[in-house]
């Protein structure tokens, strides 16, 4: 029946299909057997017979499309684990498959391009493989990976790798700062690129593309400031300084060590020269200055009586590098305070030790301490309207003045006799000794001679009557 039609027409087109090179006996045998194959359709057993030589199998068709990458980009495709070709982004294909075996398995690779992507971008899937056993269609969906790379000159990061696309992220150094040696360091001072900030970890970074973040370091130097003697001077302006910049330094100008002894600044020296106590150099490599200072000592003067610096200011008096020679003086002889009251010079007094000329020169080899010494002096002033009288000069105060008179003047028949002393301030008192008088000078003093008049000759030679 029609089965064997069917039958018979399959193995005919079989036959013709195969294109063997069949002898001619053999050919004429396989057509005398599709004829008897015809005249026997009703026979199942010539049925079962075709069957099993020439079973029909079932077909099915399915399409695969891959989105998600570009239309100039390809991804290998494998079917049940061969080489099939390669596949565009947007693009399908078609495939027929057979019922046997029952399932078949197509695969794309995992990234495209699988070397490590192009300019920093990439396409990747989490689903490689499709399984089926009937028809039907697939897609493979891919999204774009970018390349966040991290450049650093020193340190390394943690961050660099593959983003999924509008993701967000951050890079990270291990270390801020490096130690160079030699006072020489490098410091990180922030990110650029396509990363910003200017802390270790990064600020923020959008993965809308490929991205490189720099870490940008600056190179600094040790400025050193040393002082002889060391440890003196309080300076200011040592530490780190980045590479190109000017550093400022100062130091003290005068350093106190105690109350007659300090310490004055008087030059640099090393990395930097000059005679003030602060400059600046430039920081193109590391640098040390020194800052050298010489001992002065205080010389002293003071004066005696206190007085005596309202009339004679000795100006040398002050501070003195160490070995320095200061010349004092000359002093004058006597300071006048007043017609009746001056100064006399005595001497000067170094350290305690008495110096009598008028000029002192001082060694300044430590502190020292120098007195102007003077004696306070008085005038006293003898005074007499008859005969002579001596005592009138400057006497040191505490002094004895003598004084001394004759006792008895005129000419006859007019004599004067010497009868007291008048002292004037009256709180001076005299003492008569051996023909002198003494007087304790406190203060100036006027001493002025008293006489009597002897009338008793002229009386005598006029007669008394006349007197």
């Amino acid at each position: 029946g029609s089965s064997g039609l069917t039958i018979t027409m399959a193995w005919s087109k079989k036959l013709k299909a195969t294109n063997l090179a069949v002898p001619v006996w053999r050919r004429a045998a396989l057509q005398s057997l599709s004829r008897l194959a015809l005249l026997a359709a009703g026979s199942i057993g010539l049925v079962v017979l075709f069957c099993s030589i020439a079973s029909a199998q079932a077909t099915y068709t399915v399409t695969v499309t891959v989105q998600g990458i570009p239309v100039t980009t390809s991804t290998r495709l494998y079917v049940d684990g061969g080489l099939n070709g390669t596949i565009r982004g947007g693009e399908t294909r078609t495939f027929n498959f057979t019922t046997s075996p029952t399932s078949h398995t197509i695969n794309v690779d995992f990234y495209v391009p699988d070397s490590g992507g192009i300019n920093g971008t990439r396409y990747y899937t989490n689903s490689t493989a499709w399984v089926f056993s009937s028809g039907g269609s697939h897609v493979f969906s891919y999204t774009a990976q970018y390349y966040l790379n991290v450049e650093t000159s020193y340190s390394t990061a943690d961050g660099a790798g593959w983003y999924e696309a509008g993701s967000s992220v951050s890079v990270t150094l291990k270390q801020g700062e490096i130690d160079e040696g030699q006072d020489t360091r490098h410091v990180f001072a922030g990110w650029s690129g396509d990363a910003s900030g200017t802390s270790l970890t990064s600020d923020s970074i959008l993965m809308n593309g490929p991205k490189t973040a720099v870490a940008t370091w600056k190179t600094q130097f040790l400025l050193t400031i040393e002082s002889d003697p060391a440890g003196v001077g309080n300076a200011t302006g040592s530490g780190w300084y980045d590479s190109g910049d000017q550093a400022t330094f100062s130091i003290a100008q005068l350093v106190p060590a105690n109350q007659d002894t300090r310490l004055r600044f008087s030059h640099w020296s090393g990395a930097y020269s000059g005679q003030t106590p602060s400059g600046s150099v430039l920081m193109d490599r590391p640098k040390v200055v020194k800052a050298s200072y010489l001992a002065q000592y205080l010389l002293s003067v003071d004066y005696d009586p206190a007085s005596v610096k309202f009339s004679f200011n000795e100006t040398h008096a002050g501070w003195y590098d160490a070995f320095a020679n200061v010349q004092l003086g000359p002093a004058p002889q006597t300071i006048s305070v007043s017609q009746l009251e001056r100064l006399r010079f005595l001497g000067w007094t170094e350290d305690g030790s008495p110096v009598s000329d008028m000029s002192l020169t001082v060694l300044m080899d430590k502190p020292h301490k120098v007195v102007l010494n003077y004696k306070t002096q008085y005038y006293v002033e003898v005074q007499s309207s008859y005969g002579a009288v001596s005592g009138s000069d400057w006497y040191d105060q505490g002094a004895v003045a003598t004084i001394s008179a004759v006792t008895a003047s005129g000419t006859w028949p007019i004599t004067y006799t010497l009868t007291d002393w008048r002292v004037n301030p009256p709180t001076g008192k005299l003492t008569k000794t051996d023909g002198s008088w003494s007087l304790l000078v406190d203060q100036p003093y006027v001493v002025e001679a008293v006489w009597t008049t002897d009338y008793l000759p002229l009386i005598g030679l006029l007669g008394g009557g006349g007197v």
